[in-house]
């Protein structure tokens, strides 16, 4: 699964922020934030894998005297310092230069990511006051310089089925003017 994800642009991680009691959470109760924090750490420890790996072979061109090694080495030991220090590998200050020398490298903490906040489809329209909603945003803010977004899956699997205008008019009954999906493609 991981492998695969490093091909793509972005991630969305989907997060649960609704208390439901006939809906299980694997961990028995919804916390949002410790679910980023869980999957992120397992991309994190993918990553310092590969780059643990990666930079003992360039380390070796490096001593070597070559250049490109070199430029490499330098970023791949700061991008194991982060994340080492549990810091995604996107949020390493790295020049224009040295992000491309990272790009390449695939890593998974490196792709913009975006959260989507699934909410009840009864709280859609009050989404912003919601608590886990609120801790989500800050979270991923301070601590990952993402953007969260709120969706309904209940709504958004609903409006499927309906024609632009059906979707419309049953949008502004449940109390908003977009859809997830919309503010997911907005947020990209």
């Amino acid at each position: 699964f991981l492998t695969h994800i490093r091909e793509v642009d972005a991630i969305v991680q989907v997060v649960r922020c609704f208390e439901d009691e006939d809906v299980h959470h694997v961990s028995g109760a919804v916390d949002p934030v410790r679910d980023i924090e869980v999957i992120n750490t397992e991309l994190m420890l993918a990553d310092l894998e590969s780059v643990t790996k990666k930079r003992e072979r360039v380390h070796k061109d490096a001593k070597r005297g070559d250049k490109g090694a070199a430029a490499e080495d330098a970023v791949l030991a700061r991008l194991i310092e982060a994340l080492e220090a549990g810091r995604p590998a996107l949020t390493v200050p790295l020049s224009a230069d040295e992000r491309a020398v990272s790009r390449q490298f695939f890593l998974l903490s490196d792709k913009p990511t975006i959260f989507a906040c699934n909410v009840k489809d009864t709280d859609l329209a009050a989404a912003a006051s919601n608590p886990h909603v609120m801790k989500v945003r800050d979270y991923v803010t301070t601590h990952l310089s993402c953007e969260a977004v709120v969706l309904s899956a209940q709504i958004e699997s609903e409006l499927i089925d309906l024609s632009p205008e059906e979707g419309e008019a049953f949008l502004k009954e449940v109390g908003v003017t977009e859809s997830g999906v919309g503010a997911l493609m907005r947020a990209t």
